[in-house]
């Protein structure tokens, strides 16, 4: 996951976490439902970021929130 400011910045590094996801051997795929917790970030001035979260290197969702 990474925080990315207006202006493209990164006010924080980026953080990873790994996780395993188990499936049936029947099924082709899994699932996977967590919480990663976001406590700590502190946003160094207010404004728009978005949260980009990436899988195996790939982007999967890139919500927008306002602190």
């Amino acid at each position: 996951m990474s925080i990315f400011n207006q202006d493209g910045a990164l006010p924080t590094p980026p953080f990873n976490k790994e996780i395993t996801t188990r499936h049936a051997l029947r099924l082709s795929t899994g699932a996977n439902i967590g919480i990663i917790g976001l406590n700590g970030i502190i946003s160094p001035e207010f404004g728009e970021y978005s949260l980009n979260l990436c899988v195996d290197g790939n982007l999967q969702g890139s919500p927008r929130y306002i602190s």
